[in-house]
């Protein structure tokens, strides 16, 4: 499975930093992880190898459609069970 560099995150807003000049620079503020896999896909079942992963956010279980608790519910971390992720999905090239 090949490497995939990057961040999973939300953004939360924006601010703004001062150099060491004094100047203002503007920056994203991100709120990252803690992420969990929620589904592993195999170059047998699939046809390509790749994990997808979530960004655990805790919100009440109403909000959630039932194909996504179904979803959750078959992924081994028990942290997402009563929470959302947002999945990304990594493929290997």
């Amino acid at each position: 499975m090949a490497k995939v560099a990057g961040i999973l995150g939300k953004k939360v807003g924006m601010t703004q930093l001062f150099d060491s000049k004094g100047e203002v620079r503007p920056a994203t503020v991100l709120q990252a992880g803690p992420c969990v896999v929620t589904q592993h896909k195999t170059a047998i079942r699939d046809g390509y190898e790749s994990a997808q992963i979530g960004l655990v956010e805790f919100v009440k279980e109403k909000k959630l459609t039932k194909p996504m608790r179904g979803h959750f519910a078959k992924a081994t971390a028990s942290s997402i069970s009563s929470g959302s992720a947002r999945a990304a999905d990594l493929r290997a090239w």
